[in-house]
């Protein structure tokens, strides 16, 4: 073809593929990287190429939103009209040179002249490519394999006949040091204003050991039907060594014979291309000659001098001893020249290869020849091996068949192989594989067999047809075997590439991935990721003086305990030797990722038991926010690591923010997380207790206890600041015990005191109802303090129950039947269910004070009231109103018949000293209890509660 760019017509249906600014060329790029159907049916690229697409035709748009379409035009065109190739815009050229294969532009010429190559140029032809660019050294066309060259250009003329929007090409290529590689082209014109093509752009990939690999198994293939067929065992070796060798080899095989019978010299030599003087010179040799030690396959000097004397020069030697050989069969690979070299990769591949197809002949010819070894050798054979009739009837199977499938021939009823329950791998059924096996006589590929037991396995298997020697009607034989431990080798190599072999746990490589995976799906909604990285402080020092294995092992629990702790959707890392990397994914706020830092500081702090001591590890933790501190995932990466630096200066044992305003509410939760810790140690905790008096028997029937913390800084801290701190770092289960503890022990002193009437509430969190041992610290606890049964009172919220509500009805009725009393709080802002009322074992209702406020004036709080203290009554159930504050509230809830009251009325909450004084006084006001009834022979100040 002899194409001139200034006079190839445009193909019809517009301008295809014209280039208006420089990021257009990436968008064109993106195109070409994205293999068709048909190469991904064939191998196709690897999905690193979709994400280059992607990542080529992003940096291109920005590109183009950066410089302007009408700026960047401008620069393009400029550049044209001078005649010279402008090339890929500068910031292009770095993206261009980091694609896995060679990025080209040319003239349609006939020499193909090159106007710009990516620096893969030099690993794919052996040139740089300075010396290809406008045919200064050599022209890309000689480089093509001079059987290749027309089909190339065949290719191309096609490509315009078709008018496709891209083209594909697969030829060789012959290197500067001469080696022949395979390669796969695709491609597209670039059209200038009139029309005419002004280039051409593409992607170059080396596919050699792709197609190297498909050529061994097509050549497998080949020589398993001749084996299959029966051929001559002469005919069989013969095409053996002719097997194809990779295309950037110039090796032969050659296949020694030696005859088991005394003298023991060699036979026969298959040596298809080899000089007749090496079969001359070995005629007559002895095993050992050709190799003195077959454990250790080493050609023998007389090989060695005879390949020289005839120009080759051995390269490998594999001695083969196939069943029922007592001699070796060799199989030689040996090069043109005297010049030694060891054989490449794909060579071994090739050489082992046909080691086991030489292994599989020679078996095959000793099966033929001892005929009646050969039902045995069926059937120990590792593979099932069927025999068809012409019908497609099964005539035999071996006992792997029924070992791999859990079969035998006669449980197929009737016996006809298209019963057997199995399933091309790649799709279809059986019964359609078989008529395919009618017309072309020969099939290969996977099985998924279902077995008798009704599990499923992989199985690699070929049917081939047969005939006998007479040439009667054909026959088939199948063969199949068990390559479920190959898939699972496969698994485990897969497990071995994404997890960290020590901890198993995710390692980079995988936390990267779906890294990327939540920053793309977090673009697109309203959330935060974090990710975290945590380095153990003063590690090394741990290694050094407990030693490796002893690290090992707490570097595995440290794991353990770190998966753990987060979330389900979270993900944590090995990063490398003492460091984890955590994605904290999906966070409402930037107060997630602390949230989660706590929590991982918490569970590191915990003892470790080692070598009968227990060690403590802290640790510090760096952490970067998406969308805040970096958009991409190197991006955030970077910043934990420089948060990292600055949490192990603040002297470790922390976490810090790469962004500063976010490290000053963090420090403070930190900080004040620390004290909760020390305030159990240093009895900085306190309780105080509010008064619940009954409103019709005017005498306070209890008390609610509620914890307080004296913090020597900051003062008293009220619970609803430090208990959420305490759930999250777990503080929360000791904090609850010493309450209960607490409590428990009070009641026993009012009641040596004369005060034997009360009972003390106190409020349990959700992470205490779950908490391991909590039933049992109760009881031995009210035991220890000779509590009667209703003197303690334990408040739980809905939500609470509501988690797991089977496993809460039975936690529930274990205590109640301890004595313990159950009481529902805040009711009216969770579920409030008439359901859970009577599901649930509550002897005690309190309603939400956010109710109790806007009585009696509010018409909708006083009907929300009075419709809970009916349901109540209906169910048995006291109630407790909270927050009263005035007396109208006190009347208006008497009145409507509510029977115990707790708010500032009647007290704010005292320390246990103060509480007999403040029951006292409660007995005596008279502005409570005492009211006198008015002209119309009501009770001053009764009222009903109307909605």
């Amino acid at each position: 073809m002899q194409n001139d760019r200034h006079s190839t017509p445009r193909p019809s249906g517009g301008q295809r593929n014209r280039v208006t600014h420089p990021s257009g060329h990436l968008v064109i790029l993106a195109i070409l990287l994205t293999p068709s159907a048909a190469t991904a049916q064939d191998g196709g690229l690897p999905v690193a190429g979709f994400l280059l697409a992607f990542i080529v035709s992003t940096i291109g748009v920005a590109l183009g939103w950066h410089l302007g379409a009408r700026r960047a035009a401008r620069w393009w065109h400029r550049l044209a009209a001078t005649g010279d190739n402008p090339g890929p815009a500068p910031p292009v050229v770095t993206t261009l040179n980091n694609v896995p294969g060679l990025v080209f532009r040319c003239l349609p010429d006939t020499h193909w002249t090159m106007l710009f190559l990516s620096e893969r140029c030099e690993q794919m032809t052996g040139y740089p490519a300075a010396q290809l660019l406008n045919n200064r050294t050599v022209s890309f066309d000689s480089l093509i394999h001079p059987d290749d060259r027309d089909k190339v250009r065949e290719g191309w003329n096609r490509h315009l006949r078709r008018k496709a929007p891209w083209y594909e090409l697969e030829y060789r290529l012959i290197t500067r040091q001469g080696e022949v590689r395979c390669v796969w082209e695709r491609g597209t014109e670039t059209y200038d204003e009139a029309g005419n093509i002004r280039f051409i752009e593409g992607l170059i990939e080396d596919v050699t050991a792709r197609r190297h690999t498909a050529t061994l198994a097509h050549e497998q293939a080949r020589v398993l039907r001749a084996i299959a067929a029966g051929r001559p065992m002469d005919t069989t070796l013969a095409t053996i060594a002719d097997f194809a060798m990779p295309p950037d080899s110039d090796a032969l095989l050659a296949v020694a014979v030696f005859n088991d019978d005394t003298p023991r010299r060699l036979t026969t030599l298959h040596a298809p291309g080899m000089p007749p003087a090496l079969d001359r010179m070995l005629s007559g040799a002895q095993p050992g000659e050709l190799c003195p030690r077959p454990d250790k396959p080493r050609p023998g000097k007389r090989l060695i001098r005879a390949a020289r004397e005839a120009g080759l020069t051995p390269l490998a030697l594999l001695p083969i001893i196939a069943q029922q050989q007592q001699n070796p069969t060799m199989l030689m690979m040996l090069a043109p020249g005297r010049k030694q070299r060891q054989p490449g990769a794909r060579e071994n591949e090739t050489l082992q290869a046909v080691g086991n197809l030489v292994r599989i002949a020679m078996e095959r010819r000793h099966n033929n020849e001892r005929m009646e070894l050969a039902a045995n050798a069926l059937n120990q054979a590792a593979e099932a091996i069927i025999l068809l009739d012409s019908r497609l009837h099964i005539i035999s199977a071996n006992q792997s068949f029924q070992r791999i499938t859990g079969y035998s021939a006669g449980d197929l009823s009737p016996p006809h192989v298209g019963r057997f329950p199995a399933t091309p791998a790649e799709g279809g059924s059986l019964r359609k594989l078989l008529r395919h096996l009618r017309q072309a006589q020969y099939w290969q590929g996977e099985l998924v067999i279902k077995r008798r037991d009704g599990t499923t396995l992989p199985a690699l298997g070929s049917v081939s047809q047969v005939r006998d020697a007479q040439g009667g009607e054909p026959g088939y034989v199948a063969v199949f075997s068990d390559i479920s431990r190959l898939r699972s080798y496969e698994k485990q190599l897969d497990y071995l590439a994404n997890y960290d072999p020590l901890t198993h746990l995710p390692n980079r490589s995988l936390l990267e991935l779906r890294s990327r995976a939540a920053l793309e799906a977090a673009a697109t909604r309203d959330h935060v990721v974090g990710l975290l990285l945590v380095d153990l402080d003063h590690f090394k020092a741990v290694n050094d003086s407990l030693g490796q294995e002893t690290g090992d092992r707490i570097l595995l629990t440290i794991a353990q305990r770190l998966r753990a702790a987060l979330r389900d959707r979270d993900t944590v890392a090995r990063f490398d030797s003492d460091h984890f990397l955590v994605l904290a994914d999906r966070c409402k706020d930037i107060e997630g990722p602390g949230i989660v830092a706590r929590k991982l500081l918490a569970t590191i702090s915990r003892p470790i038991r080692v070598q009968d001591r227990e060690l403590s590890l802290s640790a510090s933790i760096g952490i970067a926010v998406f969308p805040h501190d970096a958009r991409d995932y190197d991006g955030l990466l970077s910043r934990t690591e420089a948060a990292l630096r600055g949490a192990r200066q603040r002297g470790r044992n922390t976490y810090r923010f790469h962004a500063g305003e976010m490290n000053q509410n963090a420090m403070e939760q930190l900080e004040l997380a620390t004290g909760l810790r020390r305030a159990l140690m240093r009895n900085e905790l306190f309780l105080e207790y509010q008064p619940v008096v009954d409103l019709d028997r005017h005498c306070v029937t209890g008390l609610e206890a509620l914890i307080r913390w004296r913090h020597p800084q900051l003062g008293v801290i009220a619970p609803g600041d430090f208990i959420p701190l305490a759930e999250e770092t777990g503080l929360i289960e000791p904090i609850g015990d010493w309450v209960i503890t607490a409590v428990c022990q009070q009641l026993q002193q009012w009641r040596e005191q004369g005060l034997d009437q009360l009972r003390i509430a106190l409020n349990l969190s959700a992470r205490q109802l779950w908490q391991a041992g909590l039933i049992e610290h109760i009881r031995k606890t009210v035991v220890a303090c000779e509590l009667p049964p209703g003197s303690l009172e334990l408040e739980l919220t809905e939500s609470m129950v509501m988690d797991d509500p089977v496993h809460s009805r039975k936690l529930l009725r274990d205590l109640v039947e301890m004595g313990i009393s159950i009481a529902l709080d805040d009711f009216g802002t969770g579920y409030s269910s008439l359901n859970h009322l009577k599901y649930f074992p509550f002897q005690r209702v309190k309603i939400d004070q956010s109710f109790i406020a806007g009585i009696p004036s509010d018409g909708d709080d006083s009907a929300i009231v009075h419709t809970i203290i009916a349901m109540a009554s209906t169910l048995r159930l006291e109630l407790v109103a909270e927050g009263i504050e005035t007396m109208a509230q006190h009347e208006a809830l008497r009145d409507a018949g509510c029977e115990q009251g707790q708010g500032f009325l009647y007290s704010t909450p005292v320390v246990a000293a103060d509480v007999p004084e403040v029951i006292a006084r409660l007995k005596s006001r008279d502005d409570l209890w005492s009211i006198s009834p008015d002209s119309s022979g009501q009770k001053k100040g009764q009222r009903q509660i109307h909605p």
